[in-house]
């Protein structure tokens, strides 16, 4: 084994970014989904630009994504919002 980079942040799984040439910093067109497929999106472009580079030929970029997690995360917080989260 060499070096490896891990991404777990929606690999392949989120709609591209259409407007990134438009407004990249999504402040015309933001959205709940928009965000979502331009941070996966933009994600993607950037371990892909880094995999391309010179000088890291010997370097695996991997970028997943895990799917549903079984956690306990939200279980803490008031009912209300327990339900949010968790739903």
């Amino acid at each position: 084994g060499g070096s490896c980079v891990m991404s777990i942040l929606s690999g392949g799984v989120h709609n591209p970014y259409m407007n990134f040439k438009t407004d990249p910093l999504l402040t015309q067109s933001y959205s709940v989904q928009n965000a979502a497929d331009a941070a996966g999106y933009y994600n993607d472009l950037f371990l892909d630009s880094m995999a391309r580079r010179e000088g890291n030929q010997k370097i695996q970029f991997i970028h997943a994504a895990p799917g549903f997690i079984n956690t306990n995360w939200g279980t803490e917080f008031p009912w209300f919002m327990r339900y949010m989260v968790r739903c």
